[in-house]
C-alpha cells in the first residue's frame, strides 16, 4: 500500500497475511485474519525527529481494531495478530496510521484501503 498523503509505503511487512475465512454457508459468517507486522520510513511528526505511531482499522465506519502505539519510532514493529467476525464482507477495509500526541489532536500519517470482496476465500 501506499500512503498517498505524505508518501510512505506500508509494504507486505504491514499487512502481512490478510485472508478471509468462509466459516459456513449456513452462518453466512466471515473471519477476517490480519496480521499488522510493522511500518518502515513513516513520517516525522514530532519535534525529537521521530513518531509516536499506532494504526486504525474501519470497516463500514466503524473501528474494528486499534495497535498499540510504539512510542518514538519510524520504523515501527507490531506484529500483531487480529480475528474479526463478519457477516458481510463488502464494505471496504480502511487502515489508517497515526502519531499519538499527549493531550493533543492526533496526527494523521497516512491512509489505505483494501476490498475485502478482492481477498481470497478460504474454505
Amino acid at each position: 500500500f501506499t500512503m498517498p498523503s505524505c508518501g510512505e509505503t506500508l509494504g507486505s511487512q504491514v499487512l502481512g497475511s490478510s485472508n478471509v475465512d468462509h466459516l459456513s454457508a449456513s452462518t453466512g459468517m466471515y473471519q477476517l485474519n490480519i496480521l499488522l507486522k510493522s511500518g518502515h520510513k513513516l513520517a516525522v511528526r514530532d519535534r525529537g525527529g521521530t513518531s509516536d505511531p499506532y494504526v486504525k482499522f474501519k470497516i463500514a465506519g466503524r473501528e474494528i481494531f486499534r495497535s498499540r502505539t510504539i512510542h518514538k519510532s519510524l520504523n515501527p514493529v507490531w506484529n500483531e495478530d487480529i480475528s474479526i467476525l463478519m457477516e458481510n464482507i463488502t464494505a471496504p477495509l480502511y487502515i489508517k496510521v497515526f502519531d499519538y500526541d499527549f493531550g493533543l489532536h492526533d496526527d494523521f500519517m497516512g491512509s489505505a484501503s483494501l476490498e475485502l470482496t478482492n481477498l481470497e476465500l478460504k474454505r
